[in-house]
């Protein structure tokens, strides 16, 4: 199960793409990647197409997904928002790369 947000409120997915939690899903480093795990526990991995031979045989995911760019990273992510039903409810991010400094900006 997801843990829950600040609120208490449960996560009905998870958005990743900090290398270190990439690092910990795949073991091995993945720029420019995400995870994206849902409430009921499917995990979708999107990493950039060059990568998906690598993380096909290290990774545990039930889908997979290569992309060539930024847009369709994107692209990615909104389709497996689409493929797993999810309109609306609560998402959990990560605040990548970001300080605390950066964020007050």
């Amino acid at each position: 199960m997801l843990p829950s947000d600040e609120g208490g409120q449960f996560l009905d997915v998870l958005l990743l793409t900090k290398p270190s939690n990439m690092f910990y899903l795949a073991e091995m480093v993945v720029w420019c990647a995400y995870a994206m795990i849902t409430r009921k526990g499917k995990v979708a991995l999107g990493v950039p197409q060059t990568d998906v031979r690598d993380v096909k045989s290290l990774a545990y995911f039930d889908y997979l997904v290569g992309f060539e760019d930024e847009v369709g990273m994107i692209h990615s992510i909104a389709h497996y928002f689409r493929d797993f039903g999810i309109q609306k409810g609560t998402l959990g991010l990560e605040h990548s790369f970001l300080t605390g400094s950066m964020m007050e900006c």
